[in-house]
């Protein structure tokens, strides 16, 4: 017998696969992690309450791009509008005046009737599949097709934007 770690008493025959059976059981629950969608929903800022609000809980899914940090342009923008993946605003300038400025969404697909946020360095393909689209804020609003071809209302936090001397921008990916 030999301890394993200096905690665990192992035989040589043990040995010889404890270490390969530890990397598979390792490897097993990485894959199990990377394929597990996230869960649960984020709350919508308190702009977008009313909106929802009068929606039955199951009609709207509010998810965020966790490794982008909080979209801030609706702080100094208006007049948000989307179509297709373009939002458009009017944003405002260091010197306090309002232009108009657009951007093209990245990294959000339709999933089963969903709005997901995928990969953001790929462009958006919800609008191939997702009718009725509506902003507030940072809350964009969709009817999406699902699998079997019936639409279902849903939602997703924009992340990632800012409004940069007027300019929508995801600040530091350019």
């Amino acid at each position: 017998m030999t301890k394993l770690g200096g905690f665990i008493e192992v035989s040589a025959e043990q040995k010889r696969w404890t270490i390969p059976m530890g990397l598979f059981v390792l490897a097993l629950g990485l894959v199990l992690h990377l394929k597990t969608p996230p869960t649960g929903t984020i709350s919508a800022p308190a702009s977008a309450s009313s909106s929802l609000a009068s929606q039955p809980e199951a009609a709207h899914t509010v998810m965020n791009i966790s490794h982008l940090p909080a979209s801030t342009y609706q702080d100094s923008c208006e007049n948000i509008s989307i179509s297709g993946d373009l939002l458009s605003a009017f944003c405002r300038t260091r010197s306090g005046d309002f232009v108009q400025t657009s951007i093209v969404l990245r990294g959000i697909d339709n999933v089963n009737g969903m709005l997901v946020a995928t990969n953001f360095t790929q462009p958006s393909t919800y609008q191939d599949s997702c009718n009725q689209l509506s902003i507030n804020g940072n809350i964009l609003t969709a009817f999406c097709e699902t699998g079997d071809g019936r639409k279902k209302q849903t939602t997703i936090s924009l992340s990632g934007i800012g409004n940069d001397d007027g300019m929508l921008v995801y600040p530091g990916h350019e």
